[in-house]
């Protein structure tokens, strides 16, 4: 995937999540964007500090944010990565 591609799936991605989720994006709904299958995973994650983007807990709030921004991000690279890996580099 090129820079550009990968720049343009980015914003796609952005735009997506923004529209659902706001500006962050946290609870069960973070820890399924980034792939862990449960609490628990997520949790061992956090802890081991494993997480592929910088998570964070707001005021009064139990569960952990992300900015929906970062997420993208991170999803579009995944993508990216994936793509090479299986030898379609322009995907």
């Amino acid at each position: 995937m090129s820079t550009h591609h990968l720049a343009q799936r980015q914003a796609e991605l952005e735009e997506k999540l923004f529209a659902k989720y706001g500006p962050f994006v946290g609870g069960s709904a973070l820890r399924l964007l980034l792939g862990y299958s449960t609490g628990a995973a997520f949790r061992q994650a956090v802890m081991h500090k494993r997480v592929p983007v910088t998570t964070f807990l707001q005021e009064g709030r139990q569960p952990r944010f992300a900015s929906t921004k970062d997420v993208a991000a991170w999803i579009a690279r995944t993508e990216a990565r994936a793509e090479v890996a299986q030898g379609h580099p322009e995907g």
